[in-house]
């Protein structure tokens, strides 16, 4: 079959779950016991010499079986499309299925079914990718500025962003651009970890790790704050005495506090110097963030990996909200989404720090980073992609860091692949590892895992 007419023969879901809660891996002041997970599918062809596309959207466990429903959901949209044409414009696909009506009713682009969306568009993108044997970022990076311009949906931002100031932002970007892409080859992007500070994690286990990440490279490292005060005084400042005074230290209170309550614990924390406090009160309040961030500086404020859209992210930047913009590979509507997210903060002159805490969040999120600095904002200064060494080991192309740099991946595509026998061993609650493990509690419902 030739190439120009190959299809979309099937869109596949799988229910993959990791059992991370039982070391407390990934543990915050919201989130005690996670289980990442992906709500994971698979583009197939009717074509045998065309790639797949694979996508996913990030979870913690439960309610993952409802992400795949979202995602099987809109089979019918995608399958039976060409190829070439899906490829060729990714942003048609990503405008029907946000305009949809009857789609559009459960959002409007918002919440399981936008996050759904994005992980079908995504999927079209590795497939374009793998087509055009490049990985994502340079593919992005490669593109003219108006095809790139094309691919966003600009209705709800022209106030601040108009198609003449992304297409001058993107222009001015391509300049010089074939060096800053022999820079990220030779060095990598810079990377800070969250590894020590889980909220789990003992002051042992937070001072040994803190000490291997600075001799790993690291300049920076998160811990997770918010349960209790004493606790975090004393964790900050166990980790303070290890890294020293010169590498950077952010902490994350996963929107646990309201805005008082936020300002009143971020200024109990300022004597450990924190570089940001990371999302101090729920993400949808813009002006929440702004007054927490008039009263906590010189402290940073940041926010972004449960924004869930790009409208929130224009207020944030519109209100001076925060200082810090982290954009998440898998919370909106996918690559075209995040493009003008990018765009936005380039406008607004305020540093991209990707959220990349969850399973495959770290071997997406550099793809971004990477084209907005080739061929976007042109610059890394105070910019780092966070990692996390859990799980990289179940994709094809995993996530590599070295002396605290992410290292640029090659392969073509968007490095969302998973390996076929992690999908078999951890897909829910059929996969061997969970066959095996429910079957040791008897009196656990296999669709939640709960004991009844």
């Amino acid at each position: 079959m030739s190439v120009q007419t190959a299809r979309i023969s099937a869109l596949e879901t799988y229910d993959i779950r990791f059992p991370t809660s039982r070391e407390l891996d990934g543990s915050d002041a919201m989130n005690p016991d996670p289980d990442y997970s992906a709500a994971y599918l698979v583009l197939r062809t009717d074509a045998s010499d065309e790639p797949e596309g694979h996508g996913f959207v990030f979870t913690i466990g439960r309610g993952n079986d409802i992400q795949v429903a979202a995602i099987e959901a809109l089979r019918p949209y995608v399958v039976g499309r060409r190829v070439d044409e899906l490829c060729a414009d990714p942003g048609a696909l990503a405008r029907d299925l946000n305009n949809d009506s009857q789609l559009r009713w459960l959002g409007p682009e918002k919440g399981i079914m936008h996050m759904a969306v994005g992980a079908v568009v995504n999927a079209v993108w590795d497939l374009a990718a793998k087509r055009a044997r490049k990985p994502l970022w340079k593919l992005l990076a490669d593109a003219e500025p108006e095809w790139l311009v094309s691919q966003i949906d600009f209705r709800y931002l022209s106030d601040a962003l108009t198609e003449q100031d992304a297409l001058e932002l993107l222009r001015r970007g391509h300049e010089g651009r074939q060096e800053r892409e022999w820079q990220l080859t030779e060095r990598g992007f810079p990377a800070y970890t969250t590894q020590p500070g889980w909220l789990g994690y003992s002051d042992e286990k937070l001072s040994r790790l803190a000490k291997e990440a600075v001799a790993d490279g690291f300049r920076q490292i998160k811990l997770k704050v918010g349960d209790d005060l004493d606790d975090d005084i004393r964790r900050c400042r166990t980790a303070r005495s290890v890294i020293g005074p010169e590498i950077r230290m952010a902490i994350d209170a996963n929107q646990r506090w309201d805005v008082d309550e936020a300002i009143t614990w971020t200024r109990a924390l300022a004597e450990f110097e924190p570089y940001w406090i990371e999302e101090p009160t729920s993400p949808d309040d813009v002006l929440g963030h702004a007054a927490v961030r008039r009263a906590v500086t010189p402290v940073k404020v940041a926010t972004g990996e449960h924004v869930q859209n790009r409208v929130v992210f224009k207020q944030l930047l519109q209100a001076g909200s925060i200082d810090i913009l982290q954009l998440d590979a898998t919370r909106v509507g996918g690559v075209n989404e995040n493009l003008a997210i990018l765009l936005l903060a380039a406008k607004f002159g305020v540093p991209v720090c990707p959220h990349a805490g969850g399973v495959g969040l770290c071997e997406l999120v550099r793809h971004l980073s990477m084209f907005d600095f080739v061929a976007l904002s042109a610059t890394a200064e105070d910019r780092t992609i966070e990692f996390v060494d859990h799980l990289h080991e179940h994709f094809v192309d995993p996530a590599v860091v070295r002396d605290g740099h992410y290292v640029a991946p090659l392969s073509p595509g968007f490095s969302a692949t998973m390996k076929d026998e992690s999908i078999a061993t951890y897909t829910y609650p059929e996969g061997r590892f969970w066959t095996a493990d429910l079957a040791q509690r008897v009196d656990t419902d296999p669709r939640t895992g709960a004991t009844v």
